[in-house]
């Protein structure tokens, strides 16, 4: 190796360990919610270093975090924006990130949309805890072949008995 690219290679770590230090201190920097087991220290809004935390997270405070996180999935609530409590609802206290905070406009249709996916999962989950067992549908399923479609009829009326009661989100 030449004494030129020897320096250069010396040259191109001190940068990157200068990059890395910049790094380091600005995420120290920012604040971070407490470890499991710890409390904040008392004031601040909620979401903010040092505000009282409950255990339980509100549906609205869920909501609009889900609604933030679709608009920047990355997001992390303490360290990338912080919450406060708004009216009934709740607003950005702090943006973090470098990129434009989100518009109440962004954020309504970014909430409507986890909405309509919360609704979309919780019945599928309620159907899913409900049907027969695949083994069970493919027990019926030999025995239909083999000539007795009498458990396949029962396992489909139970389908439908669990669509019924269970059905798909926007539809009548």
């Amino acid at each position: 190796m030449s004494f030129d690219a020897f320096t250069l290679s010396a040259v191109s770590v001190v940068v990157l360990l200068g990059f890395l230090l910049v790094v380091v201190t600005a995420m120290a920097a920012r604040p971070h919610p407490p470890a499991p087991g710890e409390s904040p220290p008392p004031g601040g809004a909620e979401g903010e270093p040092g505000a009282p935390r409950s255990l339980a997270v509100s549906r609205a405070h869920r909501e609009f975090c889900g609604a933030i996180h679709r608009l920047y999935p990355n997001a992390r609530v303490g360290l990338d924006f912080l919450v406060k409590k708004e009216g009934k609802g709740f607003a950005i206290a702090e943006w973090l990130l470098p990129t434009a905070v989100p518009t109440a406009e962004e954020l309504d249709r970014a909430m409507a949309e986890y909405r309509q996916e919360q609704r979309t999962e919780a019945y599928r989950e309620a159907r899913e805890a409900e049907y027969p067992s695949i083994g069970d549908q493919l027990d019926a399923l030999y025995k239909e072949r083999q000539g007795d479609p009498s458990e396949l009829a029962a396992i489909d009326a139970r389908i439908a008995e669990v669509k019924a009661r269970h059905p798909k989100p926007g539809q009548c």
